[in-house]
């Protein structure tokens, strides 16, 4: 079988988070629900071609023998479902209040998207399903997301506590950013994981997303929908007015293994 291009136990997934400002609101409208365009990030799936490693072989007794010995067959094994494979939103927007407080992001994703994954496909279709933010897997094995980091904007801050109507925007930025990512724990479904603290640059989190499950040509991931939650200080300075218009502000990148 052909290596995987990407290491089995180990990728980051990075998603561009944007702003519109507004006062809040309960979600956003397709398509920016939708996590904008999803990508998949991980290793090939492993069924390859197994023909030129696993042939028949004849055996034939020796001249003056009614027997033969070494009859054997080994027995090959491989996973259809690539170990990693996951799916994460690359864009979503967050609507600020003008003021200051709380912010409004995409609810969590409740429905899993939908693929045609044959044994053979390196990249196979996903057809993003529902609305929301949250993270995918497509793989055949249950995943730990580990930590989370932050590149924030040279325009934006972290804010280290909850902001109100009366918490200034940090010196020179646009506006100061508390947010919280809170997962949704589904036992039934094999999630689990709480809430981060504020985001800082670097913050370590315990979040396990059950294995996809397969029936046919059919690959089911399991989703672990992510609520973006948080607050924003005053705005100074002007931002975008509209989702699809809006301002980027920061990078999320998650750790993820097996």
């Amino acid at each position: 079988m052909k290596k995987s291009s990407l290491k089995k136990t180990l990728l980051t997934s990075t998603m561009a988070f944007a702003l519109a400002v507004g006062t809040a609101v309960p979600a956003f409208a397709a398509p920016l629900d939708n996590g904008d365009q999803g990508s998949i990030i991980g290793d090939q799936a492993t069924a390859d071609n197994l023909e030129n490693q696993y042939t028949d072989q004849e055996y034939v007794p020796a001249d003056g023998t009614s027997s033969i010995t070494g009859a054997k067959t080994e027995v090959g094994v491989f996973s259809r479902l690539g170990q990693i494979k996951v799916s994460v939103p690359t864009k979503v927007a967050l609507a600020l209040t003008s003021a200051g407080g709380p912010i409004s992001g995409p609810d969590a994703r409740t429905n899993a998207s939908t693929t045609d994954q044959v044994a053979s496909d390196t990249t196979p279709a996903v057809k993003r399903s529902g609305s929301g933010y949250g993270i995918e897997n497509l793989g055949g094995m249950p995943i730990k997301v580990s930590k989370v980091d932050v590149t924030v904007d040279q325009h934006f801050g972290l804010l280290n506590t909850a902001a109100t109507s009366s918490t200034a925007a940090p010196s020179g930025k646009k506006a100061g950013l508390a947010l919280i990512l809170e997962p949704v724990a589904n036992a039934a479904e094999g999630t689990s994981g709480s809430a981060t603290q504020i985001l800082k640059a670097t913050q370590n989190v315990t979040w396990t997303i059950g294995r996809a499950t397969e029936q046919g040509e059919t690959v089911t991931p399991t989703v672990m929908g992510i609520a973006i939650k948080g607050t924003n200080s005053q705005l100074d300075g002007s931002i975008g007015t509209e989702a699809v218009k809006a301002t980027k502000a920061l990078d999320i990148t998650y750790t993820i293994g097996l």
